[in-house]
């Protein structure tokens, strides 16, 4: 699992990456899209006409057969949709970081991942899509942490990250699209890893600690354990303090072994692979 930031992937990106490979190709000489459709020519999916949408435009999606359409809500809430060619709504996402309503949220997102303990951080979602791969979703949670996430269909969590605000402290970090050339193939690309320098590595070995850390105690250990444990986690091992944050070394949902930064709440803060 990766950390990515959510301005890093316009929804059309959002859509290709958990889109079925036909859907994520760009199509053979494409002409140049034209003008927006009036709203009266769109074959506006139903759950976006219930919502009330209206002012919409559309035109067609760059890559695939889909289109893009945007609209506002009765709210006054100005929104982006991705349809695929069957018409189907695919992805959404909120002009200026606005909050989707739970009510178009909801039918994108399936009831495993739902369940999953860690959908209950995304708070108020500002982007979400949906496909046969899963579901990338993007919100803000109660402190106003920028919180993003990506899904299997089973609901198992394959990326988190939870941000500040500090948009250039997210760059240094895995926050590109892979390709499929990367280490994993179909949709990975090039992996970027944080530096050593850069990010404390946690204990040397099992029960050692480097300098400025210090051992929790039992509550503390079994408290972050469960938490990590819920989230999806692995082998999780001793729960070390530095400074503000928590550290332990675990396997993620991904199979890979990981040096997790949590806060008091047991939130992973950070995934540092190892």
């Amino acid at each position: 699992m990766s950390r990515f930031t959510p301005k890093a992937f316009t929804l059309a990106a959002m859509v290709a990456l958990i889109a079925q490979p036909g859907l994520a190709q760009q199509s053979p000489q494409q002409p140049q899209p034209p003008a927006p459709v009036a709203a009266s020519a769109i074959n506006v999916p139903k759950a976006l006409s219930d919502a009330g949408l209206a002012e919409i435009t559309s035109k067609p999606a760059k890559r695939g057969d889909g289109m893009r359409i945007q609209g506002r809500l009765p709210d006054g809430t100005w929104i982006e949709a991705m349809v695929d060619g069957q018409g189907q709504l695919r992805g959404l996402r909120g002009k200026d970081d606005a909050a989707l309503p739970a009510a178009l949220v909801e039918p994108l997102v399936p009831q495993a991942v739902r369940s999953n303990a860690l959908y209950a951080e995304l708070g108020q979602i500002r982007a979400v899509a949906s496909g046969p791969r899963g579901v990338m979703l993007a919100g803000q949670d109660a402190q106003g942490n920028k919180v993003h996430a990506r899904f299997s269909v089973d609901g198992t969590l394959l990326r988190f990250g939870r941000s500040d605000g500090d948009d250039d402290h997210d760059k240094d970090h895995d926050d590109h699209p892979r390709g499929k050339h990367g280490k994993r193939g179909d949709d990975h690309g090039p992996r970027h890893r944080d530096r050593a320098a850069d990010h404390p590595r946690g204990p040397a070995g099992p029960g050692g600690a480097g300098p400025g850390f210090e051992q929790v105690d039992a509550p503390t250990q079994k408290r972050l354990h469960d938490a990590l444990t819920a989230a999806g986690y692995k082998d999780v091992g001793p729960v070390m303090r530095h400074g503000p944050l928590h550290l332990a070394p675990a396997t993620n949902p991904e199979g890979e072994p990981v040096m997790l930064e949590l806060n008091d709440q047991g939130q992973v803060q950070r995934e540092i692979n190892r």
